[in-house]
């Protein structure tokens, strides 16, 4: 994790270093490329690695606006490469963090490109992803009973499945969610701290549902769920440490910032369907697809074209340490 510890390993111990430089795999313009993008590094062991295969290789930075641009700009990229004959499955998409693939997902669910998270699920099928929408959903009304069962106890509440199959065997088509867990709440054999529980749920569904019926922007409504459910501090605590490769807060933080292109909740929520539906059927697709995963994930794999996005500082590295 810390270059310096193996500085100060052969310093402290005399130890003999045998370095193994000579890469096999990549052509000479990307091993010079690498060798380049360490050397202003601090600490660093004193070798370059040397490229061994009769072969240059092509590296190519490409700057971008935004993470949507560079989903558009990868698209581009990849579409241009299969004109030359290559096959989707030549196509490597690295991010550093999952939260990442988000954009790329997108723009090669737009431009009907087939592909395949690798390690992980698609953005929209996560679970903190799926958790905060779950809010929006209840507050929008309908028949959201899937909904309520994924949010009301996240954050953590003490309100269990015996507590939800009682708020499910009340309610009806249309019912107003706030009020059927409360009611839920008053029947015998309910603890006193489930109870207060359930009032403060269903008050903040009411507060949101108020929003979502004035109209307010979703991206400010998110924002709010997060903050008063203390939702990424549960995270932490409930399901451990994070990786900087995994985040759950990165995706709650892409989330939030997708939020911002809509005007309403229900244009953000039809968009998100749309693109499970979209996503799903790709999944369904099988057979040569483009190839999307963490940069830790790809170690001991080649490829013939390899993209890598956000390649910026504090990302690449990361700004908590690689």
């Amino acid at each position: 994790s810390d270059p310096q510890y193996l500085v100060d390993f052969l310093a402290e111990w005399s130890a003999i270093a045998v370095c193994m430089n000579r890469n096999y795999r990549s052509g000479r313009t990307i091993v010079e490329a690498a060798n380049r993008a360490i050397a202003p590094a601090k600490v660093r062991l004193p070798v370059e690695m040397i490229a061994e295969r009769d072969l240059d290789g092509t590296v190519v930075a490409v700057e971008c606006a935004d993470l949507d641009d560079e989903g558009r700009q990868f698209v581009g990229w990849a579409r241009k490469h299969r004109e030359d004959g290559r096959a989707w499955g030549d196509f490597f998409c690295l991010f550093r963090v999952n939260a990442q693939s988000r954009a790329v997902e997108e723009a090669l669910l737009g431009a009907r490109i087939p592909y395949v998270v690798i390690g992980g699920t698609s953005f929209y099928e996560r679970k903190e992803v799926k958790d905060l929408l779950a809010y929006l959903r209840v507050a929008a009304g309908g028949d959201q009973s899937d909904a309520v069962r994924r949010c009301i106890n996240a954050p953590f509440r003490y309100l269990g499945r015996v507590f939800v199959d009682r708020v499910m065997d009340l309610a009806c088509s249309g019912c107003d969610w706030g009020e059927v867990v409360v009611q839920a709440a008053r029947q015998s054999g309910v603890q006193r701290r489930q109870q207060q529980s359930a009032g403060e749920w269903a008050l903040m569904v009411e507060r949101i549902a108020a929003r979502v019926a004035g109209a307010q922007r979703p991206a400010a409504i998110l924002g709010d769920i997060v903050r008063e459910t203390g939702y990424v501090e549960w995270l932490t605590k409930e399901e451990g440490g994070e990786s900087i490769e995994n985040s759950r807060a990165s995706n709650v933080r892409e989330l939030c910032r997708v939020a911002e292109r809509f005007t309403t909740v229900a244009e953000l929520l039809a968009y998100v369907d749309e693109s499970i539906v979209a996503s799903k059927r790709n999944e369904r697709g099988g057979g040569d697809r483009v190839r999307l995963m963490s940069i830790h994930r790809v170690k001991g794999l080649e490829a013939a074209c390899v993209w890598v996005v956000g390649c910026c500082e504090g990302m690449l590295p990361h700004g908590n340490g690689d």
